[in-house]
């Protein structure tokens, strides 16, 4: 049987649904065959019926194949006519029996281009188990053969009628839309949705079934259906369509895809841009907007073009941008951006410049081998061709590029201006469609544009009227390839993809502004997807949904837009809160010489393998434009009016519930003091995340101990689509042996924070997630600063019962001990270790395996690593009996290790409670008791003398037996010992130690026989104070000095930074 899958469509065109949406799956059920046929020659009916009618295919006439040249089928795939939709007469179905990306046919009926031409006809898909439709593809081809522009509707299980307007469509590359323009053939197929980063590797069986096609001139254009929904997370939204801008254009806007003329706004667009941001904010929800359309080639109002605006959005307003200084600019404009200050080269910097630009002449430009082709026997898969070809060779030659126009724009030299135009006009040479093109591998052809420009932009004045005639056309060709891609921005504003298309058509527009006059609107289009679009959906306190590897190297994008915005465009778009808040993001997830928590692909040495501080490039980069301190501190950078200063004074946690993350620390400005604890339990957003919710991280003392699994080889590799990315790499619940449905997203419900205590609740409740099988998954967790964590997971199937699978991975060298009698597992590492212990269910089953049998492979190869180079990763799967609800209880300690420290292991006892789970943790500071409500029950919990009415509930008790410290959450009241210490005339979450600073230190330090303030914050923690000093030291380039602390009276010895790197050797 073939299942249907619905998925929207990349670039959805006019269609109207004749049905309800259509389910994600649907059975197979084909109608009645009329006639069987054999791979190629398929012939139907044709008929000509009115003067603006050009054909007519509805397959009544019975003619079968071989009847009619107007259809040609494809190679593969089996053509029959069967009943179509109820009451709808025959249709033609087409079927690939053996697995293919793509199943159509192609419509042999040459015309040319006329005013408002439609092609519309009805159809509908469906697709085998294990795969999923990506869309209906028509592609309009050229008498040369090769594409002249293409349109596509949803992949759907259920009768649509997909209607095209020709002439509105976007010529692809190379081509122009023009009336006039001669279309030989159409070709109409259904296409596999890729599930990795090789075009057209996945392969299924399709049927796709097609009727009433039609291609004429109406005698008004009606561009009914819907566009491709967006998201805007900004308010006032951009609404934006397919460009160029025409002046006087209108825009209607309504709350209804109907457009009623008394619930409908219509406005003149100012200015000559497609786009409109509203004046003022729109209320939250669904809006629909559409243009009109009055040029050569298109008369009629535009599809409605649906947009939601979140209750939570941003309310950011780009600046204008002044376009005239930009067009007068003179060259190399790009100075300013690689020198805002002005200030002149070092004779070694100028040196080191023309040194690498006389390198880059000698490599020089190779020959490019093209795109990739299966069966090529250089490239075995189309990775190792992605790794040795688009990067090694494709973007490592636009570094050359852009090191030998740096070296000219900054010199001036003569010899490297030469080497500049060199290379410049030898990269001309590559085919820009060819596989250095973006559509064979956007970064890196973004890459070679920057190159080339820099190269332009340095040489322009040195180009003969026939190099600059061939590199202007070879550079709009390149720069059209990303341009058009943002006019409409419907790509996916979350990923780093799009972040650097952004980025390249902005530089490319303020080094060609002036030359080309597209320019002005490149740029404007530019900054308006990243200001309305890019940095809004990425949150509101600088977090980054795709992790801290992707944070690094991504958002190094959005910082290049800026800086040329910033030293080029006259507009700040640090500005942005985001934007001006995401220097903290590596402080909070990297803390310096700890080990990174970070739920998502993090790196080919492993995922768990990030240390702080990370990311330091940005970080400083981003810490300079902004003045943060902390940023700065971070990155051992400096600026201008800003003291760097370590974060001892920030919140040392920090919530992201936009993307899930809840991130718990004890010290951000030292890791190896550092516990960090993290849980993720969010939306999912973009392909670099994982499978993950209610996924949780915890590391110690510079060491990982409870850790996210798995290698990030390559988006896709065996090890990537077995493991990593999947839910068996991640501390969380297999569901009867089944993990979560990709793509799917929970909720970060509940968190809370204080000196002492951490709180925080993941809800993966929602029945997608794992694919209908639980109805709720809640997981509470409750970090006892500094060195308890308990786990509380409360889960109910949908079905009679579920079986669950608790799942831990470690990086020992060996499979780490458990007791399935005792409930008990411990982890140990050099520096740290983990006790666990579990207090439900009862019944468990214990066992530690291999996390994965399939390795990762090298970064971009098929070639798989060595096992004795790979990171040895245990499992623990702690298995419950199936029953219709369960609850798990794990409590974990984390010890001290190294140095000859051991501390002794915590003692956990159970306390028994009518309505909760109760336990005691003994530490040497003092006693822990703990309450967690069952699932279910009412009334207070009690135990031990502890009493509260919430949902968690904890005391701690020091060897003296007076209370240190209580936590509640989710009630009213708690008490110890029959005295009230926590009262909320509402259900809240609330602690003892809530709103309690660090204390103010001061000391002094001799250095250079002056007496120099030391800054200093003491947190008191109940193992004891964590005190951080700090002092800002102006030092020469080269130092060598004695560092000795007097009056130390710690038990262990200090830990000392010059910025974030370690001191070692320290006398105290």
């Amino acid at each position: 049987m073939l299942p249907a899958a619905s998925t929207a469509a990349a670039n959805p065109v006019n269609a109207s649904r004749a049905n309800a949406a259509a389910p994600s799956r649907r059975r197979c059920r084909p109608g009645r065959r009329r006639v069987l046929t054999v791979l190629l020659g398929l012939l139907v009916g044709l008929a000509v019926r009115g003067q603006g009618v050009r054909l007519h295919l509805d397959f009544e006439d019975g003619r079968g194949p071989g009847s009619h040249p107007a259809l040609e089928g494809s190679r593969g795939i089996v053509a029959t006519l069967v009943d179509g939709a109820p009451g709808a007469g025959k249709a033609l179905e087409l079927h690939n029996p053996e697995p293919a990306s793509q199943c159509g046919v192609v419509l042999r009926q040459p015309f040319t281009v006329t005013k408002n031409l439609v092609l519309e006809f009805d159809h509908r898909e469906e697709i085998e188990d294990g795969f999923e439709g990506a869309y209906l593809g028509v592609a309009f081809m050229g008498e040369d053969g090769q594409q002249v522009c293409w349109a596509s509707d949803p992949f759907s299980s259920t009768w649509r009628r997909a209607r095209i307007v020709i002439p509105s469509l976007r010529p692809s590359s190379g081509a122009a839309m023009q009336i006039g323009l001669p279309i030989a053939t159409v070709r109409l197929y259904g296409r596999v949705k890729d599930t990795t980063d090789q075009r057209g590797a996945t392969r299924g069986r399709m049927r796709v079934w097609l009727d009433n096609l039609r291609l004429h001139v109406p005698d008004a254009i009606d561009m009914a259906g819907l566009g491709k929904p967006y998201v805007c997370h900004n308010n006032p939204p951009l609404l934006d369509w397919a460009g160029p801008g025409r002046p006087g254009q209108r825009l209607q806007l309504s709350r209804s895809a109907d457009f009623p003329a008394a619930a409908t706004r219509e406005v003149e667009v100012p200015g000559a841009r497609p786009f409109l941001v509203p004046s003022e904010p729109l209320e939250p929800g669904t809006w629909y907007f559409r243009v009109l359309i009055e040029d050569a080639l298109v008369s009629g109002w535009s599809q409605a073009q649906p947009v939601e605006i979140p209750a939570e959005t941003h309310h950011y307003r780009l600046a204008p941008i002044a376009m005239a200084p930009l067009r007068q600019a003179p060259r190399p404009r790009l100075r300013r951006l690689l020198r805002p200050a002005g200030e002149a080269l070092t004779p070694t910097e100028a040196e080191t410049l023309l040194r690498n630009a006389r390198a880059a002449l000698e490599q020089g430009v190779p020959e490019h081998p093209g795109p990739y082709r299966s069966g090529d026997p250089r490239w075995p898969q189309w990775i190792d061709w992605y790794g040795r070809v688009a990067g090694d060779i494709t973007s490592r030659t636009g570094s050359r590029l852009a090191s030998a126009g740096r070296a000219a724009i900054l010199t001036g030299d003569a010899a490297a201006i030469d080497a500049a135009r060199k290379l410049l006009v030898a990269a001309c040479a590559w085919d820009p469609d060819g596989g250095s093109s973006a559509r064979h591998g956007d970064l890196q052809a973004a890459s070679l544009l920057q190159g080339m420009l820099w190269c332009y932009d340095a040489c322009a004045g040195s180009l003969s009227a026939a190099e600059a005639a061939t590199v202007e056309a070879v550079l709009k060709t390149r720069i059209q390839q990303f341009a058009g891609h943002l006019s409409p921005f419907r790509m996916n504003p979350s990923q780093n993809h799009p972040w650097r298309q952004t980025t390249a058509v902005a530089e490319a527009a303020l080094v060609m502004m002036g030359v080309f006059p597209e320019a002005e609107e490149w740029l404007d289009v530019a900054c308006h997807a990243c200001a309305y679009r890019i940095l809004p959906s990425m949150g509101f306190a600088g977090e980054n949904q795709e992790g801290l590897s992707y944070w690094s190297y991504g958002v190094s994008m959005l910082a290049d837009l800026a800086d040329l915005m910033r030293f080029l465009g006259g507009v700040d778009l640090y500005d942005h809160p985001w934007l001006a808040s995401t220097c903290r993001f590596p402080i909070y997830t990297a803390p310096p010489g700890g080990y990174a928590i970070s739920f998502a692909d993090n790196s080919d040495r492993g995922n768990a393998s990030l240390r702080g501080p990370y990311g330091t490039s940005l970080a400083g980069r981003l810490g300079e434009r902004v003045g943060d301190p902390y940023a700065l501190w971070y990155a051992s950078r400096s600026a201008a009016g800003v003291t760097p200063r370590p974060p001892a004074d920030l919140p040392q946690s920090v919530f992201y519930p936009y993307i899930g993350y809840a991130l718990f620390n004890t010290c951000l400005s030292e890791g190896r003091e550092n516990v960090s604890v993290g849980l993720r339990c969010g939306p999912y957003y973009a392909g670099h995340q994982h499978d993950d919710n209610n996924g949780f991280a915890i590391h110690a003392y510079g060491d990982k101990l409870a850790v996210d699994g798995g290698y990030y080889d390559w988006y896709g590799s065996p090890h990537f689509k077995a493991y990593s990315m999947r839910t068996l790499a991640h501390n969380t619940l297999l569901v009867d042996g089944e993990g979560q449905v990709p793509r799917t997203g929970g909720r970060l419900a509940e968190s809370f924070d204080s000196p002492g205590i951490g709180w925080t609740v993941g809800d993966a409740s929602d029945p997608s997630i794992y694919g209908g099988r639980l109805r709720r998954f809640e997981r509470r967790l409750l970090f006892l600063k500094p060195d308890a964590v308990v786990i509380h997971d409360l889960v109910e199937a949908s079905a009679a019962s579920a079986r669950l699978d608790w799942l831990l991975h470690a990086h020992t060298t060996e499979a780490f001990p458990c007791d399935a009698a005792a409930g008990s597992f411990q982890i140990e590492r050099p520096n740290a270790a983990l006790q666990g212990r579990f207090l439900a269910p009862a019944g468990l089953t214990m066992a530690v395996t291999q996390s994965f049998t399939i390795g990762p492979q090298q970064k971009r190869a098929s070639v798989f690593l060595p096992w004795d180079e790979v990171q040895p990763e245990w499992t623990l799967t702690a298995s419950a009996p199936a029953a219709p609800r369960q609850e798990f209880v794990a409590v974990m300690v984390v010890h001290r290790r190294g140095d000859g420290v051991t501390a002794a292991p915590a003692l956990v006892r159970p306390l028994a409670s009518d309505a909760g789970w109760g336990c005691e943790i003994e530490r040497p500071y003092g006693r822990w008791r703990v309450l967690l409500r069952r699932q279910g029950a009412d009334g207070p919990m009690a135990a031990d003398g502890l009493q509260s009415d919430g949902t968690a509930a904890a005391v701690l008790v020091d060897p003296s037996g007076a209370v240190a410290n209580a936590f509640m959450a989710g009630g009213r009241s708690l008490t110890h010992e029959g005295n009230a210490l926590l009262s909320r005339p509402a259900p809240s979450d609330a602690a003892l130690d809530e709103g309690v600073q660090p204390a103010a230190l001061e000391a002094v330090m001799a250095f250079d026989d002056r007496e120099l303030p030391v800054a200093g914050l003491r947190r008191s923690l109940p193992d004891g104070d964590l005190s951080v000093w700090w002092v800002t030291l102006d030092l020469p380039e080269a130092y060598r000095g004695d560092l000795e602390i007097e009056g130390w009276t710690g038990a262990l010895p200090p830990q000392v930074r010059l910025g974030p790197m370690a001191f070692t050797g320290i006398r105290h």
